[in-house]
């Protein structure tokens, strides 16, 4: 009898875990599905990305390629919405380390910001303190919010007077040997209380309650690209598709 009930629990035990298996994988069908169709399904919000064929990707933004040794382009070899992706590149050689696209919303006023990025990195300097913008979103005021990458881990910071301050973070950041994407996001809100919280690849949010923020915050500008790099050996290429930003009201 005991033994017939300890094999019915082991069975039963394998059919919840066949049952979640199932469930994580349809989760994971549904996120790929939603992820390849670009923007289609973010309709209504200020702002979205997916570097297809039939735009140009710079209409209605500013680029800034530094000297000219970095370089911003449409690009078919990867992207999530297919067929092409946003490819910045910033060589080893390159004297002012910047490859970004701005575009500037003045006269906003917003009491909630989202953002949100498919981010691939492809190429990385191979020293212990690298560092390079991935996104960033200025305003008139002065404070900057970014999303970063330092020593292998993504992380979202403000950023004042040439200062970072780290407000939390999204966790590693997997290189482009791994032929993965990481999803990042982050939602600021106005409150009170004023909320900032983030995650990557529609995991759990994360508080990002490490820096201080003062609303107002407005006339946002959104940086697509590396606005700054850190000096040091080696080249950044980093791949972008299904930028959303948006803001309310």
């Amino acid at each position: 009898m005991q033994r017939a009930w300890r094999r019915g629990l082991f069975l039963g035990g394998i059919l919840v875990l066949a049952g979640m298996a199932c469930s994580l994988d349809g989760f994971s069908r549904d996120f790929d599905e939603s992820a390849r169709r670009g923007c289609e399904p973010e309709r209504g919000v200020k702002l979205c990305k997916d570097f297809e064929e039939n735009e140009s990707y710079l209409a209605g933004f500013e680029a800034d390629v530094g000297d000219g040794g970095g370089t911003l382009g449409r690009d078919t070899v990867a992207s999530i919405s297919p067929p092409s992706s946003l490819v910045a590149v910033l060589p080893a050689e390159a004297a002012r380390r910047v490859a970004v696209m701005s575009k500037a919303f003045v006269g906003a006023d917003p009491t909630r910001i989202r953002l949100a990025a498919q981010l691939r990195l492809v190429a990385f300097p191979q020293v212990e303190d690298m560092k390079a913008e991935f996104l960033k979103i200025g305003f008139t005021q002065g404070v900057n919010l970014v999303i970063l990458v330092f020593r292998n881990r993504l992380f979202v910071s403000r950023r004042a007077a040439g200062h970072y301050l780290d407000c939390g973070s999204l966790g590693e950041m997997p290189d482009g040997s791994q032929d993965h994407w990481a999803r990042v996001e982050i939602v600021l809100e106005a409150g009170p209380p004023l909320r900032l919280k983030g995650r990557r690849d529609r995991s759990d949010w994360v508080p990002l309650e490490a820096c201080p923020l003062d609303w107002p915050l407005t006339s946002p500008t959104l940086h697509i690209g590396m606005p700054y790099a850190k000096e040091g050996p080696g080249s950044w290429i980093v791949r972008y598709d299904n930028v959303v930003f948006d803001f309310s009201p």
